[in-house]
């Protein structure tokens, strides 16, 4: 198998100025995407595994401490919600509302004094409901698609789409013989499994351009570079020629989302941690002193929270059952 990371031999008989630019520009594309992906590589597989160990090590009472606040607020914001539901609906009293949420039997028992159906039933009716809203929504998407397809110029737009899908289904496959675990010709790197992975999230997203970039990089660390002539046997200089220029479009792209994705992975504190942890300079006491201070503040936001919610049932009474369970 050819791969990408080529160096054409061009014969002596060509001089073209327009084929060699497009050589140098296609060169410089996997070069990029190369050093990118090694970056992505390198922060996914190495400094963000490190920094996560890292943070639960310094900080592990206090995450704790935060996670469980938040599924204390998660809780009390439930109980609040059915709160308002009882009282908006039946017009009872906080305290008769609280009462009945705070023990569900009786909240059964007082929707059939009252000649409610049971909440199981209402939950089944809105679950219905819901999924036929859903099959609505899809039946008019497809019918948005379908209208869309139909408008777009006939011949090339459709030419363009279906030929864009089958490109996204050779690089999947090209890359599932590097790296799917059934396969003869796996590349043998603890990182398989992880890129496998990242190839699947990418095909399903009908992503070709980081499909494009993944192989781009596979390729050009496990698989020999070869060399080949300028074009196929048969094929005009002007077709080589616009096939390259497709080719340096497609890389182009690639490489646009790619930088885009590194640049948003460089904001977090997770970049170059590695480095950073084995330096042991003073930037590393600073992101501990910045993480601190988050921490300290998100946990106070947490706890203001839930003084508020203990606010709101303090404000509503003592629990009391309604008059008709009496």
């Amino acid at each position: 198998m050819k791969a990408l990371v080529q160096r054409p031999l061009l014969p002596q008989t060509v001089d073209d100025s327009e084929w060699i630019w497009l050589l140098q520009e296609e060169r410089e594309c996997l070069e990029s995407l190369g050093r990118l992906e090694d970056e992505l590589r390198r922060f996914e597989d190495l400094d963000l595994p490190q920094y996560q160990t890292w943070v639960r090590l310094e900080f592990g009472p206090v995450l704790s401490a935060i996670e469980e606040a938040h599924a204390e607020i998660r809780r009390l914001h439930l109980r609040a919600e059915q709160v308002r539901e009882w009282i908006e609906r039946f017009h009872l009293t906080g305290r008769e509302a609280y009462y009945l949420v705070l023990y569900p039997e009786e909240g059964e028992r007082y929707r059939l004094r009252v000649g409610v159906r049971p909440i199981a039933q209402e939950a089944s009716d809105q679950a219905r409901k819901r999924a036929k809203l859903e099959a609505k929504r899809a039946q008019r998407k497809e019918a948005r698609k379908k209208n869309t397809e139909n408008s777009t110029q006939s011949g090339s737009g459709v030419e363009n789409q279906e030929e864009a899908r089958k490109k996204t289904v050779r690089t999947y496959r090209e890359l599932a013989r590097y790296l799917h675990p059934d396969s003869a010709s796996r590349i043998d790197s603890p990182r398989a499994t992880l890129l496998w992975h990242d190839v699947q999230t990418a095909y399903q997203e009908q992503n070709g351009e980081r499909l494009l970039s993944l192989l781009t990089w596979i390729q050009s660390h496990h698989a020999p570079v070869q060399d080949s002539v300028f074009r196929e046997e048969g094929t005009t200089l002007e077709e080589a020629k616009a096939q390259k220029q497709q080719r340096v479009e497609e890389l182009k792209r690639s490489l646009k989302r790619l930088k885009s994705e590194v640049q948003a992975k460089r904001s977090q504190p997770a970049w170059n941690f590695d480095a950073l942890r084995k330096q042991k300079t003073s930037d590393l006491k600073k992101l501990k002193r910045s993480l601190s201070q988050g921490l300290e503040s998100e946990f106070a936001r947490a706890q203001e929270a839930l003084s508020n919610y203990e606010e709101f049932f303090d404000s509503l009474g003592s629990a009391r059952a309604p008059k008709i369970l009496r």
